[in-house]
């Protein structure tokens, strides 16, 4: 070696010198097998969060190169670690992530780790929120090695490490940074109570000397970091209200042998509980509710011997409950409800001496309470509500005297209430309400002198009323409604000063609401709807000014409304509907400003509705309708912003409606039907602000003008339209088609003029659509109703629409379809086969048109009229706003002279009537197979043949009308087995029948008309032979014979002049309108002429061939043509 190489090794070796001086780590880093953990390594953590971007040097603009995957060459992690002196921010941070042996650095450097970690976790602070930890000072740390332990919210060891980082409910809000992972000697973080977002780091995982973590009611996303099963000291993890941490739970947390405290609530993690939380021995509180957890409860967990608390509710975990659950004899609170638990409780928990809370409800858990309850000394609270539970309540829950809540309610248990429960004098909430328990309740609630709530609604029991209720001087709650309790109401009820809620409706309880009641100031409810109460509304109630709900529905009382409920300022519900009140409504009512529901419907109030109604500026519904209030709406309704339901239909109201109506930004119902005062043009420029209206009845007034061309862009939401019997004029309304999800349509009885060429295919969802009595014309080709699945009622009579029913028409597709009349029109042609094949069809009306052809001969598919049961449930709701049925209330049936509304609808409820037509050829013997129908009519028809002996068996058929047809044969043995059915009214006359007629259940008005017909109610027949014109002559020729020459010729004219019109008519006169005609002028000349003819009977001489007989009945009869059939109209 010469000199220059030895001075080029000399300065060579000084350089090597000073590098492993500066950085022995190199030498090390050198020598060893480079490893990146990819769980736990902070460098992997780093290169996670960043997605693989450059980590910046402390210090430096730029960021050196990483890898996405973190497999860095060691090449290029030394030349990052030999980067420009002092070192990078994240340098450290790297070698212990990636280096198996630990950096051996003096205390003052890591004084200054952890003092620059607290900064850093600072700077993930929003710039906004660092002023909050303003002590937290970058230069007092430069300066003071210790300074940082004075900070907020630290506390250090002796060593000057911070040991504990309490930020609880500062206000923080940005990201965790990763670097808290350096605080290597951190024993508890609580950072609970803040805004943190982001994800929690996987780095708390190097945070090796954790004992508590507490994380909770922050905004911290993503998974739960599988790092945290590291750390072998934590006894308490909480995560609880962090409502985007999503994922399941770490199974690995099942490694955190130390683990007392596991508390995740209120998150968006899913997944299963996961069994390896069975190795957690010390656990002592496992709180995991209100999440997504699906799937079982894991057997394991009976394995944690030493828990205390075991809190899964709210999630939505199946299966059954785990009978090793029973052998976690420390549990004292054990909460599994809301979730889908099925199966029964395990008999196991009898083992649970310790438990104290057992809350089970809102599951689907089946069987009984079969475990010994009674062995739960120590229980005080138990749900169990919201089950199927059945059987009886065991009488050992008597032997649970510590219980202070027992909540059975919502399940099938039954049985009477066991008289054990007395010795539970614990007590304060007993709820066993909306089961089957039955029996008197005679149990002594005395001993209940801490009795808060009172709940057994919903059951069957009956008896009186518990008066010993009384005597529970604490009770706040009183629910005994749906039940069958009768008596009177205790006037020692007022004793109760503390009760806030008295709810008693539907029972039978009688007598007056008693005074007393007065005396209970803090009552906020009283419900004693649908009783038969009776007697005044007290005056005391005003004293009782907490109330918020008054309902006294339903009952029979009377008198006036008291003034003294005006003192109710908090009072948001009055309602007094279906009683007998009297009287104006109070001024004093309106002072009651914080009203939201105002029902004083069906009543006798009297008056008006007063301007001082604006009062009510939260009112939401004025329920006025059926009471016998007059005058007009007053235009002060229009400041009652938020009210959506104005009801004032059924009074005796007038005037116009006023425009302020448009105010009403909100309305949803506006029913004004009944009134016959309400006149004028409606206001609809005005009720065009009304978008949310969904029903607008006005039916039955004296209403003008049209309806808006732009009405279904204006209503949208309109459900229901009905403005029948009015006077309104012009076309039908096209763009009502725009309320795709309208249900009725009625407009009957008005003006309506034009075509019915209408597509109502565009409302799928109308089962009423009511169009009678207007002046439509055109033809049904041109209604449109292919997608009208749901339409159950159709009625377009009493118009003038023309031409034949089609074939093919789309009104075949109406599954749905109950009641169908097109009576009273101009159709002609054959009644389509479709018509016949309608499967729930109740009711059909095709009277008075121009029908032919023949009735069909297969009658099966009418599946609606086969069913014999009685079809009641089938009949419409009717509406809760006191408006009869909307569907069938104005259906008219005429039946002898007088006519029916939808009440006789529904008890003849099973109609057929195609009378007043040119219908031909036989009675099907296939009609005989609607057992269900009750009513018949095939009147003035030219129907042929005999009367089919199958019509006896139709066992519901209450009418049966065939008169004026052409039909024959001898009806004897027919009306001889109709006399065993319920047919109440048969009409047959004016036929050509035979036969003997004994009846005495039908007049004789019945079979007039057949003059072969004879027996007790007609003329008197010959005896073993059928009457004859014959023996119509008298016996031998004597001069009393020849006096009856007379008689014999009058009523020879008379079946001369009938037979010569009926042939005139029938062959020459085919028109429909001449032989309406004729039968007008037959029964004129039947009445007189029969009239005549029974007159001189009685005075003939008593030798001639009637001698001895009973004088035939041939009074007039009302023949009249609205009393020939019944009709729909």
């Amino acid at each position: 070696m010469d000199q220059f190489q030895a001075r080029v090794v000399f300065v060579l070796g000084i350089l090597c010198g000073l590098v492993i001086g500066s950085h022995p780590s190199v030498v090390i880093g050198a020598t060893q097998t480079h490893i990146s953990d990819p769980d736990f390594g902070l460098a992997q953590e780093l290169e996670n969060v960043d997605h693989g971007q450059e980590i910046p040097e402390f210090g430096a603009s730029k960021k050196p190169a990483t890898t996405r995957n973190g497999d860095a060459s060691d090449e290029a992690t030394i030349k990052f670690l030999g980067k420009a002196s002092g070192g990078g921010k994240y340098q450290r941070q790297l070698l212990q992530a990636s280096f198996p042996l630990p950096l051996s650095a003096p205390a003052q450097a890591s004084e200054f780790n952890d003092s620059s970690t607290l900064l850093e976790i600072k700077d993930g602070l929003d710039r906004d929120v660092q002023s909050l930890l303003s002590s937290w000072n970058s230069t007092e740390a430069a300066e003071d090695p210790q300074a940082h332990c004075s900070w907020l919210g630290v506390e250090c060891n002796g060593d000057n490490r911070v040991v504990s980082l309490n930020l609880y409910s500062l206000g923080l809000r940005g990201v965790l940074v990763p670097q808290i992972g350096n605080l290597s000697a951190l024993v508890s973080l609580n950072l609970a109570n803040n805004s943190f977002l982001g994800e929690i780091p996987q780095a708390l995982g190097l945070c090796s000397n954790l004992v508590t973590l507490d994380l909770t009611k922050n905004n911290f996303s993503g998974r739960i970091p599988s790092s945290l099963g590291q750390l072998q000291n934590l006894t308490s993890l909480s995560l609880g209200r962090n409502p985007l941490i999503s994922g399941s739970i770490p199974s690995e947390l099942g490694n955190c042998k130390s683990l007392q405290n596991l508390h995740i609530a209120f998150t968006n993690i899913s997944g299963s509980v996961p069994s390896s939380l069975g190795n957690c021995s010390e656990l002592l509180y496992l709180r995991l509710y209100s999440n997504l957890l699906n799937g079982d409860i894991p057997q394991e967990l009976g394995l944690l011997s030493k828990l205390r608390t075991l809190e899964l509710f709210r999630n939505n975990l199946t299966g059954t409950i785990p009978a090793k659950l029973g052998d976690c004899r420390s549990l004292k609170r054990l909460r599994l409800f809301e979730n889908i638990l099925t199966g029964t409780i395990p008999t196991s928990f009898a083992k649970l001496e310790n438990l104290e809370y057992l809350a089970l409800g809102n599951n689907e858990l089946t069987g009984g309470i079969d475990f010994e309850l009674g062995a739960l000394k120590n229980l005080t609270i138990l749900y169990l509500q919201n089950n199927s539970l059945n059987g009886s309540i065991p009488a050992s829950i008597g032997d649970c005297t510590k219980l202070m809540v027992v909540n059975l309610e919502s399940n099938l248990l039954s049985g009477e209430i066991p008289d054990s429960i007395v010795n539970l004098i614990n007590l304060q909430v007993l709820v066993l309400g909306d089961n089957r328990l039955d029996g008197g309740f005679n149990i002594d609630l005395s001993a209940f002198r801490n009795l808060r709530i009172l709940d057994l609604r919903e059951n069957p029991l009956g008896g009186d009323f518990p008066e010993s209720i009384v005597k529970c001087t604490n009770l706040e709650e009183v629910s005994l409604q749906e039940n069958s309790f009768q008596g009177v109401i205790p006037e020692e009820l007022g004793l109760l000063t503390n009760l806030t809620i008295l709810s008693l409706y539907g029972n039978n309880l009688s007598d007056s609401i008693p005074p007393s009641l007065g005396n209970c100031k803090r009552l906020q409810y009283i419900e004693l709807d649908g009783n038969s109460l009776t007697g005044e509304i007290p005056e005391s109630l005003g004293n009782c000014t907490d109330l918020v709900a008054i309902d006294l529905t339903s009952n029979s009382l009377s008198g006036p409304i008291p003034s003294t409920l005006g003192a109710l300022r908090f009072l948001e519900i009055l309602s007094v509907s279906s009683n007998d009140l009297t009287g104006t409504i109070p001024r004093a009512l309106w002072n009651c400003t914080s009203l939201k529901i105002l029902a004083l419907d069906n009543n006798h109030l009297t008056g008006g509705l007063p301007s001082e109604v604006s009062a009510l500026s939260d009112l939401e519904e004025l329920h006025l309708f059926v009471n016998n209030l007059t005058g007009p709406i007053p235009a002060s309704i229009g400041d009652c912003s938020k009210l959506k339901f104005l009801l004032v239909g059924e009074n005796k109201m007038n005037g116009s409606l006023p425009s302020s109506l448009g105010s009403l930004r909100d309305l949803e119902r506006l029913h004004i039907q009944r009134n016959n005062g309400f006149s004028g043009d409606i206001p609809w420029l005005a009720l065009s602000n009304c978008t949310k209206l969904t029903q607008f009845i006005g039916m039955r007034n004296s209403l003008t003008g049209t309806i808006p061309i732009d009405l279904g862009a204006t209503f949208p939401s309109l459900l229901w339209l009905d403005f029948s019997r009015n006077h309104l004029t012009g076309g039908f309304p096209k763009s009502i088609l725009n309320c795709t999800n309208l249900q009725l349509l009625r407009l009957y009885w008005n003006n309506f003029t034009g075509e019915l060429d209408v597509d109502l295919s565009r409302l799928p969802m109308l089962h009423t659509l009511h169009l009678s009595k207007n002046k439509f014309n055109g033809t049904l080709d041109n209604l449109k109703l292919q997608n009208c699945t749901k339409l159950e009622y159709l009625d377009l009579s009493s118009n003038r629409l023309t031409g034949e029913i089609p074939s093919y028409s789309s009104i075949g597709m109406l599954p749905a379809m109950r009641v169908l009349t097109m009576r009273e029109n101009r159709l002609e042609g054959r009644i389509p086969d479709w018509i016949w094949s309608l499967p729930s069809l109740d009711v059909l009306d095709l009277s008075l048109n121009n029908f032919t052809g023949l009735l069909p001969t297969n009658w099966t598919q009418l599946v609606a009229l086969s069913n014999s049961s009685v079809r009641s449930d089938k009949q419409p709701e009717k509406s809760e706003l006191g408006l009869g049925n909307l569907i069938y209330e104005q259906t008219l049936v005429t039946r002898n002279g007088r006519s029916f509304d939808e009440t006789y609808i529904f008890d003849y409820l099973a109609l057929i009537d195609v009378s007043r037509n040119s219908l031909e050829g036989p009675i099907p013997s296939g009609l005989g197979t609607l057992a269900g129908l009750k009513v018949l009519n095939l009147a003035d028809n030219n129907l042929t043949g005999n009367l089919p002996l199958q019509l006896n068996v139709l066992g519901n058929l209450l009418e049966l009308d065939v008169s004026k047809n052409g039909l024959s044969g001898n009806i004897t043995t027919f009306v001889n087995v109709i006399l065993d059915t319920q047919l109440a009214v048969l009409n047959v006359s004016f036929n050509n029948f035979s036969g003997r007629i004994d009846a005495t259940r039908y007049g004789n008005s019945s079979f007039l008309g057949n003059i072969l017909l004879c027996g007790q109610i007609l003329r008197p027949c010959e005896v073993d032979s059928a009457p004859t014109i014959s023996s119509l002559l008298p016996d031998g020729g004597g001069s009393d014979g020849e006096k009856f020459t007379d008689y014999v010729s009058i009523l020879a004219l008379e079946i001369g002049i009938a037979i010569g019109a009926l042939l005139v008519t029938g062959i020459i006169f085919g028109n429909k309108r001449v032989r309406h005609a004729f039968f007008k002028v037959q029964d004129r000349t039947y009445t007189r002429n029969y009239g005549v003819f029974s007159e001189k009977l009685k005075s003939a001489p008593t030798n001639v061939w009637w001698r001895g007989r009973t004088p035939v009945d041939l009074s007039p009869v009302n023949t009249s043509p609205a009393s020939r059939s019944p009709v729909i109209s």
